[in-house]
Order: C-alpha cells, then sequence, then structure tokens
C-alpha cells in the first residue's frame, strides 16, 4: 500500500516541487507574445485603430495610437526577455556551457559536422522561439561552443543570425507570416507556402556560410589587413 501512496501521489508530488517555476514561466512567455502581437497588428493597421479610438472617444487618438502600440509591442518583448535574460544566467551560474562542450566534443568530434548539427539546431530554435529570446539565451551557451572548435565569433554571429531569419517566415513562432497574412487578406497555409523559396534561399545561404568561413569574415580580415589612413 505504501509502496503505491509513493508511486501515484508522493513521487509525482515531488517531481512537480522541482517544476513549480514552470508554471508562471509558461504564463509570462504568453502574455509576453499576447502583448507583443497585439501592439505589432496595431502598428500595421495604424489608420483603422486610430479610427476606433477616435470612435470610442479616446482624446488624440492621433497621439495615443501608436503610443499604445509601441507599449504593448515593446513591454511584451521586455517581458519575454527577462525571462530570456533570467534563465541563461542560471544556466552559466550552473555550469552549463561548460558541460556542454564537453558533451558535444565528445560526440562530434569535427567540425564541419558540428557547424551542419549548429545550423539544423539553429533552424528548429528559430521555428520555435522569438528572436530576441533566442539570442539572449542561446547565444551564451553556443558561443563558448563553438569557440572550442576554433570557429572565430564574427563566423559564429553570422550563422546565427542568418539561421535566426528563418524564424520569421516559419510557423509556430514566424511573426511575419502572421502580419502578412492580416495584411493582405490571406491565410496563414497561404503565405506560409508563398515564403517557401525565400526560406529555401535562406537555408543554403545560411549552410553557405557555415561551411565557408571566407563569406561572413572574409570582409573584416581585408580590412584589418588595409594599412591606415
Amino acid at each position: 500500500m505504501n509502496f503505491i501512496v509513493n508511486l501515484l501521489i508522493l513521487l509525482p508530488a515531488r517531481i512537480a516541487s522541482h517544476f513549480a517555476w514552470a508554471g508562471p514561466l509558461l504564463m509570462r512567455i504568453i502574455v509576453g507574445y499576447t502583448f507583443m502581437l497585439a501592439g505589432w497588428g496595431k502598428f500595421t493597421n495604424l489608420a483603422q485603430v486610430t479610427e476606433n479610438f477616435a470612435g470610442w472617444g479616446i482624446p488624440f487618438p492621433t497621439i495615443l495610437t501608436p503610443f499604445v502600440s509601441g507599449v504593448e509591442c515593446f513591454g511584451g518583448v521586455m517581458l519575454i526577455l527577462g525571462m530570456a535574460l533570467a534563465l541563461t544566467n542560471f544556466l552559466v551560474d550552473a555550469g552549463i556551457p561548460d558541460l556542454a562542450v564537453e558533451w558535444v566534443q565528445g560526440a562530434i568530434p569535427n567540425k564541419y559536422l558540428f557547424l551542419l548539427a549548429l545550423c539544423a539546431f539553429l533552424f528548429l530554435a528559430a521555428a520555435l522561439m522569438e528572436i530576441f529570446a533566442a539570442i539572449a539565451v542561446l547565444v551564451p551557451l553556443l558561443l563558448p561552443l563553438a569557440q572550442s572548435y576554433g570557429i572565430d565569433p564574427v563566423h559564429f554571429g553570422i550563422i546565427f543570425l542568418a539561421a535566426m531569419e528563418v524564424g520569421f517566415l516559419c510557423p509556430p513562432a514566424g511573426m511575419n507570416i502572421y502580419f502578412a497574412a492580416a495584411m493582405f487578406n490571406k491565410s496563414i497555409r497561404y503565405v506560409a507556402r508563398a515564403v517557401l523559396p525565400a526560406m529555401l534561399a535562406i537555408f543554403v545561404g545560411t549552410l553557405l556560410v557555415a561551411v565557408l568561413p571566407v563569406l561572413s569574415t572574409g570582409l573584416a580580415a581585408l580590412l584589418a589587413r588595409a594599412p591606415a589612413g
């Protein structure tokens, strides 16, 4: 009987106690995304929103409409960034980047295999995360890992940003998909199909930048060697 009680009641309660932070975290993400998307939706339709504000009797609608839109949009971004930075600090303090370097180098000894794996991971992250949160959370974790393979920080940064561009065009976190669907009165499925060539171009371009470092570091190296004056 005690075994059943431990298995069905006490053990789940202990596990849940370790994830008590997950509920508030998820709620903060949802609230942040809601405000951000609502504010951006107002930005993309200022004329109609201004007309609505005037109809509701709100004073100075031409001034308050962009102000309210900005507060909603950037307030949502700040909520997400605050969560992301707190998570990053926790992971760094826990020594996760050092553990990741040790584990990944043991699993992927080749630099170019690592670059391909990095691109695949970043494409997935771009589809699931908002870009500001991705920068705040992932860069402190992945940069030491990339440097352990001898990858230049500039090269890593270009790969990261190029891969994150996919996130703007790929559901579920692709904001440009939703904005384009709303502005052009098209379905999300229609817009998602229409941007597939652009996504393919970004995908191929990111892979080329990854395997050919000169594309991202060549100009900087050339300028560094140029004589002053």
